[in-house]
This record gives C-alpha cells, structure tokens and sequence, in this order.
C-alpha cells in the first residue's frame, strides 16, 4: 500500500498475513542456544533512506511465524528446518519488495541480520526494541529502507480489564494487561511527512472470552499511545498482528468480532458523550480492498 502526499491522513494499517550484511549469526553456535542480541532499538546519527524510487512508499506486516535461529527448538524439529524457513520468508520479502516492513514473531536482531543476508538486499536494516513475553521469546520488528528518526521505544502501561460495556462472553477473568510485543518509533521519509509506527503483536485466539477481555485491555493500552501523537497533530501508522476483525471492515468469510479492540485502534479518542456519532481518527485500509480478497488467517490449533 502507499501513503499519499496530499493532506496525508492518520492511517491504520491492517495486514495480518500468516503465510508459510548485518549478520551476527557465527556457525559455531548452531544448535548450542547462541546468546540473544537485542542492540538494535537505536536510531543512527543520520537516518537513511535507501528506496531507489522516492516518489512511492510502500509498507507492509507480517507474521513470520517464529523466525527464531538461536531457540529454534521453541517450534522447529531442527536447526535446518528452522533455516529453510527463513530463507523462504527471505523469498517472499524479496519478491513483495516493499520498503517498511514491519514483523511478527521474530527472535531477536541477529535473526533480522540474517533475514537481511537471505534477502541479499542491503538496503534494508534491522530494528526491535525487546519486549516482555518471556513465555514464547517472540518480538516485533522493522525491516526497512527508511530509517527511524528516533529510537524504537515502548510503554509498559497497563489498563484493566473487563473493560465496561464488553461483549465477550462467560468468563470471571480480571486483570490488568500491557503489551508485550510492540514498538514506537517515527519515520521521515523523502517526498513524505513524518509519521509515527505503532507496531504491535496483541494476544492470540479471537473467539476465547478471556483473551478477548484481555485483548480489549491491550488496544486500550496502544488507544492511549496513539492519541498522544494524534492530539499532536502527527500522522500515525498502526499496524500488526491484532488477532481479531474489524467489525466495520469485515473480511471475506464476514466474521464478527466478540471484541471491541479494532474500534478502540481506530477511534483512539472518544467522544464525550454517549449520544454523539462516532469518529474514527484512524482507518482501516482494508477497506480500500474488495471484501472478496479480504482474507483472514486464523489459526485455530
């Protein structure tokens, strides 16, 4: 997809696919669970932007499905195996070609090194700011063309839940939920306003009334990033593995969400009054797709 240059809006971004040089990978830790290296969060001196075509900007998520090289055993029966999946994430990439890209499921920096090396595209370089899910290892990142104006950062807010008014079902699960996979940053590309990356990886299961509790909790958490850089006035692309629909922008099959976590990704700030019409700051580009090509990848183990 690209962003436009006149009035650009205030985008959401929507891909969740589930498809099946800067190296720090050594051979001799293959199979010996290497150390995990998380030293790319940092924005360089001067940002970069390595697009051969400044005219056009193209931005793309998708889950990786556990791109791990060091704790490969956490999903693949081998470290061969777990390679041969990168490297066919690697063709994938190198033929979609897109400039930002952001991902789910991903080890740590030195994956992303070797993701790079796969591609055998230079022009990309690897950013992740770790996060907290010490149950799967997984974290997001960027792979990209255009460098970050600031360091990726993150919030360790947390926001109760069940939030008042949910649908989601029988359950007497309560809480308080952060977000364990996500980062902040801003981007200032050529010929293109500058504009914040929300990226986030949120809780799994769409139709499971606790996690949809939960769920709601963690869009609360990122409504409240977002608002603060929309309030000042900055453009904001979110984007992600959200685990769940978008009830305005249904998808192929017309699944209905139990959960409200798209509608607070979208209208990060509230109207005061019960009665007052809504307005979504954000929008689902999806919607710019024929709902016939709208497709969903739910897994469901």
């Amino acid at each position: 997809m690209g962003l436009g240059t006149e009035q650009t809006p205030v985008w959401l971004v929507v891909l969740v696919w589930s498809v099946l040089g800067l190296s720090v990978w050594s051979t001799a830790s293959v199979g010996a669970q290497a150390q995990l290296t998380f030293n790319c969060a940092a924005a360089l001196a001067v940002a970069g932007d390595r697009r051969l075509d400044k005219s056009t900007l193209t931005i793309a998520h998708w889950n990786v499905e556990w791109l791990f090289l060091s704790k490969w055993d956490k999903r693949w029966s081998s470290y061969e195996e777990a390679m041969a999946h990168l490297k066919l994430v690697a063709g994938v990439m190198k033929a979609l070609n897109v400039d930002v890209w952001h991902l789910a499921e991903v080890e740590d920096c030195s994956v992303l090194g070797k993701l790079i090396d796969a591609i055998g595209d230079s022009t990309y370089k690897p950013y992740m700011v770790r996060g907290t899910d010490t149950a799967t290892g997984q974290n997001v990142a960027l792979l990209t063309r255009v460098d970050p104006v600031v360091n990726l950062t993150r919030t360790e807010a947390r926001a109760a839940y069940p939030v008042l008014g949910n649908n989601c079902g029988s359950t007497s699960v309560s809480g308080t939920s952060a977000v364990s996979k996500h980062l902040i940053t801003r981007l200032h590309p050529q010929n293109f306003p500058p504009f914040v990356v929300v990226g986030a990886h949120l809780l799994a299961f769409p139709d499971e009334a606790s996690r949809c509790r939960q769920r709601e909790a963690q869009a609360l958490v990122l409504q409240g990033v977002i608002a603060s850089h929309v309030q000042a006035g900055l453009n904001v692309v979110c984007m992600g593995d959200f685990n769940d629909w978008d009830l305005q922008v249904p998808d192929v099959k017309s699944s209905r969400p139990i959960s409200r976590a798209l509608s607070f990704l979208k209208d990060v700030i509230p109207e005061k009054e019960e009665d007052e019409a809504v307005t979504y700051e954000l929008v689902n580009v999806a919607q710019n797709v024929a709902q016939s090509t709208r497709f969903t990848a739910y897994y469901n183990p």
